[in-house]
């Protein structure tokens, strides 16, 4: 064994022939691998080929009631068929005689799955702008939109000045009605005849004055105080009087004694000179009798003197009692009549403080209202005016309009007072009745009973009172002087004005009755179906976008309405013009494969509320009820014109004569709403009407000019996308949700390996082929996906 081992190595011989056996045996097994990888590579490729076309073929077999809306879907049942039909062609082939299978593989299973249907929104958008970019003539909506985009300017200055006139009229009116009333509480006035400080003039006056009344008479508070002693002194000249009367009595019951001695003494003189012969004797007793006689006679003077006194000190006695009561009275009237002033001072010092802190929170509001507007109105325009489009005519009447309307707007602006403004008046009659609020407590005792009231509290009181007096007029002063000082004046004039607002109530009233007869034209059943429709993808309608117009509210909250429309309008605008035109492209599309007919004969003649000429509305706005879409077409219809005509107003007599800016604001409301009135009658028969006729007369549009605008007012939404997929089942009968855009299919084949099949398996683990090997099967599978 050694030795032939040995002579295997030493031994050359055959050395070639082994060789060239080794070199062979690898050739054959290479020529074997690349045999089945070439193999195998055209099973593959003859598969991926067979699938794609099948694939391909699927789709081919769109809907044509679809295609006439542009759009491509099938139903998943008829893809399926064209597709196993045609793999099954290409990879199913039947061998004859001819026929030399090499590379036919062995198709072991096939599938196609179909997703992603027409009624998905992104999708059905996707379809709509591939179709529309090759058909739309945007140019015509350019145009438009040129057209109308050049008014932005204007537009924000219209609904600024809306905005701003319509939020603050009614705290400007408040305001300025509570500073009329708070300058009537202090000076007088419709509200107070006799204002505060008048009042407190005359309060003063029966604190401070120096010339004082004949007791008992009070004139003044002041005749109180200074005559209160002698009132008080009154019991003490009535008990003085009484007890001089007393004396007197004594005096006269002497001298009515010393009288009655003095008679009788005359009687015994008598009666002796009677007796008495004797001349000389009888003569010194006459002499007697004449000296008793004159005492007497005094007696009776001093009698009658002292009698006159007593009648005199009762008369002083009863008129002292009486002054007594009349001062009293006076007084207590006097007191009781300062202590109803003070109360009503400080009633209106309340009322006029509340006035004036209710005032500041409306003047507030006005300068909240302003940046509100303003802040708005770039957020609403900003886009729109940041694009520099073609200008269609001649705009120095717009330009004019907008100047004056910036003009008024500025007005407007300068409404607004100070916070400060307020402060000022409001600080110093805090502080009035802060010193004027214990004044009726000090008048209290002295009105219910004076008696009660000591000299000194009296005295004491009355110094308060002359203090709060002064303080509290001398900061009502101040108040006033603040108040009527620096209030700014505003030129109105309210006949002119009520007589617009008057004017544009009616004509609100009218719009408003107009729209509202509409309601309930026609009855249809159409509606019921697409409701039912929508349901079955998910969806629900959608109200009006940004909101109708409530007319119930008044004219001016009409106008906010139409303007807020039209900002929405602009805002969108903006956006589209600057992003892309997609939206143009489905706003025309909807125009060009869907209904809205030509209005005709009257704004409420039944058909023009008909479904049938109306699935353009209905898309837009996608109401149920029958009538509603075209309805609310004519309110936003409405709405445009309404704010044209506000811009147009602008160049109209009626409103550049008036010069209050809110008289401005009422009377271009009173023109915007008569003609957009007269505007939406005319559209509502067919006819185009003038679209600025005081500034750009030649230049008109018809209601489909309008219906491309309401296509931006109303934003592009998913729920619109689902509108335009139930209109068009409903008119084709086809499900959306059932025909798909996107298909994949799947192939499983196997191929029988030649060669040794372990080489195969180990390239398939390389990576070089893909798939795997059972047995001496090949195995793999492919697929493809494809979309319209």
């Amino acid at each position: 064994m050694k030795r032939w081992l040995r002579k295997f190595k030493e031994d050359p011989k055959g050395s070639v022939s082994l060789f060239f056996i080794l070199i062979t045996a690898i050739v054959f097994a290479f020529n074997a691998i690349l045999i089945d990888y070439a193999r195998i590579l055209a099973v593959e490729q003859q598969t991926e080929y067979a699938l794609q076309s099948a694939v391909r073929s699927a789709l081919a077999g769109h809907d044509s009631e679809l295609r006439k809306y542009g759009l491509f879907g099938i139903e998943e049942s008829d893809a399926q068929a064209i597709f196993n039909e045609v793999i099954s062609a290409n990879l199913e082939v039947e061998p004859d005689d001819q026929y030399f299978d090499y590379i036919q593989p062995n198709l072991e299973d096939y599938s196609l799955t179909a997703s992603r249907p027409l009624s998905d929104e992104k999708i059905l958008k996707h379809q709509i702008l591939e179709e529309m970019k090759y058909k739309a003539p945007i140019e015509i909506a350019i145009n438009l939109i040129d057209n109308f985009s050049f008014l932005a300017e204007a537009m924000k200055s219209a609904s600024e000045f809306i905005d701003i006139a319509e939020a603050v009229q009614k705290p400007f009116e408040n305001r300025e009605e509570l500073l009329d009333k708070s300058d009537d509480f202090l000076n007088g006035g419709e509200e107070r005849e006799i204002g505060i400080n008048d009042r407190l003039e005359s309060f003063q006056l029966n604190m401070n004055s120096t010339s004082h009344s004949d007791y008992p008479d009070v004139r003044l508070y002041s005749d109180i105080v200074y005559h209160y002693q002698t009132y008080l002194d009154t019991s003490v000249r009535i008990e003085r009087l009484e007890s001089e009367n007393d004396r007197l009595d004594i005096a006269n019951e002497r001298l009515e004694e010393r009288k009655r001695r003095l008679e009788q003494q005359i009687q015994d003189l008598e009666d002796d000179i009677s007796d008495e012969e004797d001349d000389d004797r009888r003569g010194d007793l006459e002499d007697d009798l004449e000296d008793l006689q004159d005492d007497i006679d005094e007696i009776e003077k001093e009698l009658d003197a002292n009698k006159k006194t007593i009648e005199d000190n009762n008369a002083d006695i009863e008129q002292e009692q009486q002054d007594q009561a009349t001062f009293k009275e006076k007084a207590e009237k006097k007191a009781n009549e300062m202590y109803t002033s003070a109360e009503g001072i400080i009633r209106d010092l309340e009322e006029i403080s509340n006035s004036i802190g209710i005032a500041k929170e409306e003047n507030q509001k006005i300068i909240k209202a302003i940046e509100k507007a303003e802040e708005q109105s770039n957020e609403n325009y900003g886009d729109v005016m940041s694009i520099e489009g073609d200008t269609p005519t001649d705009t120095s009447d717009i330009d004019d309009a907008v100047a004056k309307m910036r003009e008024e707007m500025e007005k407007v602006k300068d409404y607004p007072y100070e916070p400060e403004y307020f402060d000022q008046i409001k600080t110093p009659l805090d502080e009035a009745l802060e010193a004027f609020d214990g004044v009726p407590d000090i008048l209290r005792p002295v009105k219910n009973n004076i008696n009660g009231v000591s000299k000194s509290s009296l005295e004491d009181g009355h110094t308060q009172l002359k203090a709060a007096a002064d303080t509290a007029r001398e900061s009502t002063t101040e108040g006033s002087d603040h108040l009527t000082g620096e209030r700014k004046d505003f030129e109105q004039d309210e006949n002119k004005e009520e007589e617009n607002r008057a004017e544009a109530e009616n004509s609100n009233d009218e719009i408003f009755n107009e729209l509202s007869s509409l309601e309930n034209l026609i009855t249809e059943e159409v509606y019921n179906e697409l409701s039912a429709i929508l349901a079955s993808y998910n969806a629900h309608a959608e109200g009006i976008a940004g909101g109708g117009i409530d007319y119930s509210d008044g004219s001016s909250n009409s106008a906010k309405g139409a303007m807020g429309l039209l900002d929405s309008l602009f805002s969108d605008l903006g956006k589209a013009l600057l992003n892309a035109r997609d939206e143009l492209y489905v706003n025309e599309y909807i125009l060009m494969y869907f209904e809205s007919a030509k209005p005709k004969v009257s704004l409420a003649h039944p058909e023009n509320f008909e479904y049938k000429n109306r699935q353009v509305e209905y898309i837009i706005y996608g109401l149920h009820e029958p009538g509603a879409n075209y309805a609310a077409a004519l309110a936003q219809l409405f709405a445009v014109r309404f704010a044209v005509n506000f811009i147009d107003a602008f160049k109209h007599p009626l409103v550049r004569a008036a010069t209050h800016p809110l008289a401005v604001f009422l009377a271009a409301l009173r023109y915007s709403l008569m003609t957009s009135l007269e505007d939406l009658q005319e559209l509502g028969k067919g006819e185009p009407v003038l679209f600025m006729s005081n500034m750009i007369p030649l230049l008109e549009w018809n209601y489909h000019d309008y219906l491309r605008l309401f296509l931006f007012m109303n934003p592009t939404t998913q729920a619109r996308y689902r509108r335009i997929a139930a209109v068009i089942e409903h008119d084709t009968k086809k499900k959306l949700t059932e025909h798909m855009t996107y298909v994949e299919g799947n192939a499983r084949s196997s191929k029988q390996l030649l060669f040794v099949p372990e080489i195969a398996q180990m390239l398939n683990h390389t990576g070089i082929l893909n798939g795997s090997v059972e047995g001496n099967q090949f195995k793999f599978e492919r697929n493809a996906h494809f979309s319209y």
